[in-house]
């Protein structure tokens, strides 16, 4: 049985190296990669980099979009089907002999499509830090507000006593108890002393 086609055997090209899972995992980043800038309606594809090679009709803006949409729909690596895409529905009608410009060479559009196609992912994920590192120190900053004015909030309710009143200094603002008055409104103590004086004495009969 052994590793024929007919046989029970694993074929031997199935097998899956770490090289070959390495490769598969960058595809599977890179395809990720597109799809989001693809459906990023706030990416506004400036790349502001040009890159010797392209056709002299290459447009950022057009052509840097056809190119991601063209990977995601033809998948990386057919770099053929690609530009034969490209060139049908980006280039723009040329007369018979006109060159797509006096530095492009057909032959090694795959290396000049796959560069193309690193500035702009690279672009694209070095705009993207940028703005997510911006929101975050936005975020942070609005934290940082919201917890300043919470605790002046909490310093301010600290100072009132009950109805909203402001406690005074000292211990806490506790009333002292009011001194009890005597009967007629005196003091109270002292009037019975003296009356118990007289008794003794005998200024007042039985």
């Amino acid at each position: 049985e052994g590793d024929g086609e007919d046989g029970g055997g694993k074929r031997e090209d199935a097998i899956l190296t770490p090289i070959t899972a390495a490769r598969l995992f960058d595809r599977i980043e890179l395809m990720d990669l597109l799809k989001q800038m693809a459906a990023d309606a706030a990416w506004d594809w400036q790349i502001n980099r040009s890159l010797q090679g392209l056709p002299s009709w290459w447009d950022q803006l057009e052509h840097d979009r056809m190119l991601v949409n063209g990977v995601l729909k033809h998948g990386a690596g057919k770099w053929e089907d690609i530009w034969l895409e490209l060139k049908e529905e980006g280039a723009p009608v040329a007369e018979e002999g006109e060159s797509h410009g006096e530095n492009f060479q057909e032959d090694k559009v795959p290396t000049i499509l796959q560069k193309r196609l690193k500035q702009v992912t690279g672009t694209y994920q070095r705009r993207k830090a940028e703005m997510d590192k911006r929101v975050l120190v936005g975020e942070l900053t609005t934290r940082e507000v919201v917890k300043e004015e919470e605790g002046r909030r909490r310093q301010q309710v600290s100072g009132l006593g009950r109805g909203g009143v402001k406690r005074k200094g000292g211990s806490g603002g506790a009333r002292r108890p009011k001194r009890r008055k005597g009967p007629a409104g005196g003091d109270g103590l002292v009037e019975a002393a003296a009356d118990a004086l007289r008794v003794l004495e005998g200024e007042e009969g039985p």
